[in-house]
């Protein structure tokens, strides 16, 4: 499928301006003795460079298949926290053990939401080389016949299946994204370890509200660039 070159050039610059908020995200909230979640922020500097550079640079192979180990490496990491998350409710530590005092539940559909984004990104780039590898198949079929391997032809098919599946996984967390903004801006504030009981050097969430945008308007970006591959 194809869109206008305008829309593409509009998501590449909001991917930038997203991605310059996210790093000097940690420097605000030092400043302003606020927290944030760092992992976080620089998952969502890198998904935006590379946003912006897959719609309008066009990445070449080796930067590809870069990027995707790079964003596998940070999905095993939400994956890996999920799980952490997971576990400690069962425990029933994950109040004290976790920033902002989040239940287990709402901690692990948290980092499940960047682990989707961040395995999103990776299989959009692992599917970018995908053209050229079928074509390097093709070329390496019978001559007499012409018909590419099987994998060249498996590719095409499972490549759409798993490209509409995660349009549907991202554009669920986009409507749960949009659903939390109304609480966003109540998170309880990140325990200190002198704080006490009394919870008055607490730090609150650096623009909860603003975050969660960013990661709408990653998610509506990253569909739009999923239909691409249907």
């Amino acid at each position: 499928m194809t869109a206008p070159g305008w829309l593409s050039a509009v998501l590449a610059a909001v991917m930038v301006a997203i991605a310059g908020y996210c790093a000097i995200r940690p420097v605000v909230a030092r400043r302003w003795k606020r927290y944030t979640e760092h992992d976080v922020d620089l998952a969502h500097v890198l998904m935006g460079v590379a946003m912006a550079a897959m719609l309008e640079l066009r990445l070449t192979e080796p930067w590809d298949s870069a990027w995707a180990v790079v964003f596998a490496g940070a999905a095993a990491w939400f994956g890996g926290r999920a799980a952490l998350a997971r576990w400690r409710g069962r425990r029933g530590t994950a109040g004290r053990a976790e920033r902002g005092g989040r239940n287990a539940r709402s901690l692990t559909g948290h980092h499940l939401t960047h682990l989707l984004s961040c395995g999103g990104m990776a299989f959009m780039l692992l599917a970018a080389t995908a053209p050229r590898t079928a074509r390097v198949m093709s070329m390496a079929s019978a001559p007499a016949t012409g018909r590419p391997v099987a994998g060249a032809s498996a590719a095409a098919v499972v490549l759409p299946v798993l490209a509409l599946g995660l349009v549907l996984a991202t554009a669920g967390s986009v409507v749960l994204a949009t659903d939390r903004l109304a609480v966003a801006a109540v998170r309880p504030a990140r325990q200190l370890p002198s704080s006490g009981q009394d919870g008055a050097n607490a730090l609150p969430l650096l623009c909860p509200r603003l975050a969660g945008s960013c990661q709408i308007a990653m998610g509506i970006a990253m569909i739009y660039m999923l239909v691409q591959l249907l």
